[in-house]
């Protein structure tokens, strides 16, 4: 006989009356979950988590006593549990939203409206959908930090038969803070064009952009159709499209299928990387969930590329980087604080051509 499988236990914070209770009412009408409280600020979202042991907590960030980002802080701190951020978009919460991505939360959905709105079954759903994954999360408190782990060597600047031209990299669950980790490291001369898939829930990979331009060298965008790689730049892929480069150096975005379940999916993009720039580039995943781009960063090392993983012991989830590791993709796991450092070594001194230069 089968075994009922156990609800999913939800504390919900969120200062809001009204959003408060109707997060209670769609968790209470969801089958497989289990409302355990919903409270009014992030000190009885500390103190909720600390006495029920949920296996998931939705984050309000505007909250009068503790607000969400510290409040995400102290759970990550005392409690460690999987954290969705439910706000009404990266415009409305600016950099708090990212915040509280950086203080441990592992997502941001956008927070449903109510029954009469035409959006509210399309946001309903990809709530209780995030809920789901993001309960199915381990997370664990850090104590001691990078210091308390062996570090590794950074991999030496090797000869290519051409330089290094540019730098792609997939990242998904807990991938922002790690994002923001790895370009701030990079030292502020940094000068090859860098080409992320980030997986986001749709409306936020803007305020994602903006956010991490505060440490990104030479600036970060949303990518459109056309773009041509810059010296230092960041292109983030956008909503809905796979992000791909040509051997020119010019973007491609393309709405068609996704690929393993993704659109932007990170295979779309190394598979472009490789065919493109064949040994002159870089590929890295970070922390995220599933297996997307082991295959495309498979082909990519075979074409003689650099290819790099996040350590466990620094994701937030090794799901991606594990898969690429079990796949012999990956020629080097690293910690998160290494990896930036690595991408320089490897970079060495060479810049990106300018438009009219040989490659």
């Amino acid at each position: 006989m089968t075994k009922p499988l156990k609800p999913i236990r939800v504390v919900v914070t969120e200062d809001s009356a009204v959003t408060r209770a109707l997060l209670t009412a769609i968790l209470e009408e969801a089958p497989g979950f289990e409302l355990v409280a919903a409270v009014p600020d992030g000190a009885e979202a500390v103190d909720a988590v600390a006495r029920l042991r949920p296996a998931v907590v939705t984050m309000d960030l505007h909250m009068p006593r503790l607000d969400g980002v510290e409040a995400t802080r102290r759970i990550m701190r005392q409690t460690p549990t999987p954290i969705v951020v439910v706000t009404a978009s990266s415009e409305v919460d600016g950099r708090l939203t990212y915040d509280a991505l950086a203080a441990g939360a592992l997502s941001v959905v956008a927070r449903p409206v109510g029954p009469s709105d035409p959006r509210f079954a399309a946001r309903r759903e990809a709530l209780l959908n995030e809920l789901r994954l993001m309960a199915a999360v381990r997370v664990v408190r850090r104590i001691g930090g990078a210091e308390s782990r062996p570090r590794m060597p950074p991999l030496a600047p090797r000869p290519p038969v051409r330089p290094v031209q540019v730098v792609a990299i997939a990242a998904s669950t807990g991938g922002p803070a790690a994002l923001y980790r790895l370009l701030g490291d990079l030292p502020r001369e940094f000068e090859l064009p860098i080409l992320v898939v980030q997986h986001m829930s749709a409306g936020f990979i803007g305020g994602l952009a903006r956010w991490l331009s505060e440490v990104a060298p030479g600036g970060v965008r949303v990518a459109r159709d056309g773009d041509v790689l810059a010296a230092g730049v960041v292109l983030l892929a956008p909503d809905g499209a796979h992000l791909r480069v040509a051997a020119d150096g010019t973007v491609r975005l393309d709405a068609g299928p996704s690929i393993g379940g993704h659109r932007p999916a990170a295979t779309a993009l190394f598979d472009s990387v490789a065919r493109a720039y064949g040994d002159r580039a870089i590929g890295v995943v970070l922390t995220g969930m599933g297996r997307d781009g082991v295959d495309g960063l498979a082909r990519l090392r075979a074409a003689g590329s650099v290819t790099l993983a996040q350590d466990a012991a620094s994701a937030a989830v090794f799901g991606m980087p594990g898969a690429a590791v079990e796949a012999d993709a990956v020629e080097r796991v690293l910690p998160l604080e290494d990896l930036g450092p690595t991408i320089a070594a490897l970079a060495g001194a060479g810049a990106y051509p300018r438009r009219g230069d040989p490659r």
